[in-house]
């Protein structure tokens, strides 16, 4: 996945994370969530749903941290 680096593209990420997590796939959510935080490292929201993508995929000490 590659939606460049413009000012919406950690939103667009997270967009394609939630619509992952809704589909079932949390490894895909997951890749969208880190290329997300990569763009805002401070949102609080998209950690929440980094985190949310780990515990689907079994990952939970990665989802406390």
């Amino acid at each position: 996945i590659d939606l460049g680096t413009e000012s919406g593209a950690a939103e667009d990420y997270n967009r394609l994370g939630v619509e992952a997590l809704r589909q079932g796939d949390p490894a895909r959510a997951a890749q969208a969530f880190a290329q997300a935080i990569l763009n805002a490292p401070r949102a609080a929201h998209i950690h929440a749903n980094m985190a949310a993508a780990y515990l689907a995929l079994g990952r939970n000490g990665d989802a406390q941290s």
